[in-house]
């Protein structure tokens, strides 16, 4: 044999083995290539199912809706405790719910204070019957809560004669801004440009867990984020305009442990009025079952609305 014909065997199979080893990682060890996108869709769609079958959660939020440099505001900060499962409940404890209203422009605005608590039969507040107890409802001593059936609400007025105008109704505590399932179902529907944008090389500890933190913009009711629908109380309110930036640090679980959101609202574009909503819900007790209070019975219930 040449010994040119032993170098171009030696070539050839040379070329043999280079060709092996790069397909080694395909074919043989077990890392086949996904998708950056896919990947993040998978993670921000998950994050609601991720909740659920933690069975338990208990979230602190602190929420506000305000017209843009305007000094009348309405504020909200309490603790939710939601159980999952088959008999989804949760128990609402409001420990500050403030109507801030400027009747006379001339006036530093008043301060509204309103107590309230809430059980809900149900995971999401559109669909879920609702038991609110507190003293502006009107109920008697002996029956304190009211019952609101599915896509009724309330409103929680500053102003003496209320006009009913779009800040008197963002008083209702039903808008879906405090319900932390608002927001799982939200991230749950977003389509996989939205998520993929979402990641980021960002890892920060929340109460001693190692978490990712993601950014997601986007138009709600659009293809983007498609959730809610226009039937949504607070869509409904601000049909022309209603962007949402979302910051969520999520755990090795794929659960939130953080989650800071803004809202920007337009109530019409005739009117001009431009709102702004902020949240900031803090998620912890994964598993760890409370006592949420049952609904009250029939005997507690005042009639709703209140008798004349």
């Amino acid at each position: 044999m040449s010994r040119l014909t032993t170098i171009q065997r030696t070539v050839a199979a040379l070329a043999v083995a280079a060709l092996t080893v790069t397909a080694l990682p395909l074919a043989g060890c077990g890392l086949p290539f996904r998708d950056p996108y896919e990947a993040a869709h998978a993670t921000v769609t998950g994050v609601r199912q991720a909740v659920h079958e933690a069975g338990w959660v208990t979230v602190d939020f602190e929420v506000s809706l305000r017209p843009e440099g305007s000094p009348n505001a309405v504020s909200w900060k309490g603790t939710t405790w939601q159980r999952y499962g088959d008999q989804p409940a949760s128990e609402t404890e409001f420990v500050s719910f403030v109507v801030q209203r400027a009747i006379d422009p001339t006036r530093p605005p008043d301060h509204h204070f309103f107590d309230l608590h809430e059980i809900t039969e149900g995971t999401l507040r559109i669909e879920s019957v609702r038991y609110h107890r507190s003293e502006v409802l009107g109920a008697s001593a002996e029956r304190p809560w009211i019952r609101l059936e599915p896509g009724n609400g309330l409103l929680y007025s500053g102003d003496p004669n209320p006009s009913f105008g779009v800040f008197d109704r963002i008083t209702n505590p039903d808008l879906g801004v405090l319900d932390p399932e608002w927001y799982l179902r939200l991230l749950e529907s977003v389509d996989m440009y939205t998520a993929g944008a979402a990641v980021t090389d960002r890892r920060e500890e929340i109460d001693g867990v190692s978490t990712d933190l993601y950014r997601l913009s986007c138009y709600l009711d659009t293809r983007q984020c498609p959730y809610p629908d226009d039937q949504d109380p607070l869509l409904e309110m601000f049909p022309d305009y209603h962007g949402i930036k979302l910051r969520f640090w999520l755990d090795g679980d794929g659960r939130p442990r953080r989650l800071e959101a803004e809202l920007n609202l337009l109530a019409g574009r005739s009117s001009g009025v431009a709102y702004v909503g902020k949240a900031t819900m803090t998620f912890h007790g994964y598993g760890e079952p409370v006592d949420i209070t049952p609904p009250p019975p029939a005997d507690q219930i005042s009639p709703w609305p209140p008798e004349a």
